[in-house]
């Protein structure tokens, strides 16, 4: 009588087992990372590095990215920043942290996109600020703007992407610029201009996102034109000279065949 109980209880944990781990294998997404490297130069020396890694499932993903001084870097502008973003799919923010250390400022920062009740809510510091009226539908930070431009079929015309950057609200007007050989890879160019859409109080924050945001100034990207959609290249060009981001390391564990496309992006035209 013990023995059929004893083997009644090990045969339902058998099965229980058996049925835990198959809805595992039902409900778990597959997790892909890419990982990107980059070197930001001025005047032709290595003044940061920078890594990114987009961690995605089917239908969400996170961005994290490490930002630190180096050699020259130093005694320009003492950086060691991280910065984390929460998206959901096409790259689209949902929480978006800054944790800054730069030379005589640090703090941490977090913008939550709250699109339904079309507000941006800031908390910095134990202080809270919210701005209403903002049309986030579509509305990208630097870094995930960046990404869904590997994703964006090319398109031989301009397009906009909404960005955010600073508490405002910005037009980034895409045009393609051509293709380029680029360290013997054939590359798309694009130029951004940029023009600010909202004129909220900003703060003072972080020299390596909010300076490329502005309207005086322009931003060229190379992307490999390749299943890879590798970010090769960009330029920022300011006053008086140019600050390059050139990649230099990557690890890619999914290629342009297994992304999709943005919804927001203009796709009629088809490429040629």
């Amino acid at each position: 009588m013990i023995s059929n109980r004893i083997l009644l209880i090990v045969t339902l944990q058998i099965l229980l087992l058996i049925s835990l781990l198959y809805s595992d294998n039902e409900t778990s997404d597959e997790v892909y990372s890419n990982q990107f490297r980059f070197a930001i130069r001025y005047l032709g020396m290595k003044i940061t590095e920078v890594e990114l890694i987009d961690t995605r499932t089917e239908a969400q993903g996170s961005i994290e990215v490490k930002a630190k001084s180096v050699s020259f870097g130093r005694l320009l502008f003492r950086v060691d920043n991280t910065y984390r973003i929460e998206y959901t799919d096409a790259y689209i923010p949902g929480q978006y942290d800054k944790f800054i250390k730069q030379k005589n400022f640090s703090h941490h920062k977090r913008a939550v996109f709250d699109r339904s009740g079309e507000r941006l809510l800031i908390w910095r510091e134990g202080e809270h600020t919210e701005f209403s009226g903002m049309d986030l539908k579509d509305c990208r930070d630097f870094f995930s703007a960046l990404l869904v431009l590997r994703e964006v079929p090319v398109i031989h015309d301009s397009f906009a992407l909404t960005i955010y950057a600073n508490n405002n609200l910005w037009n980034g007007q895409v045009t393609y610029s051509g293709n380029e050989i680029i360290d013997k890879r054939e590359t798309i160019k694009y130029r951004i201009l940029f023009n600010q859409i909202t004129d909220n109080k900003t703060q003072r924050s972080d020299v390596l996102t909010n300076n490329i945001v502005k309207e005086e100034s322009s931003l060229y990207l190379w992307i490999t034109d390749d299943d890879m959609r590798l970010p090769l290249k960009a330029e920022y060009d300011a006053s008086p000279f140019s600050v390059f981001w050139t990649l230099e390391d990557y690890d890619i564990s999914y290629s342009l065949e297994q992304l999709k496309p943005p919804n927001n992006a203009n796709q009629n035209d088809e490429r040629e």
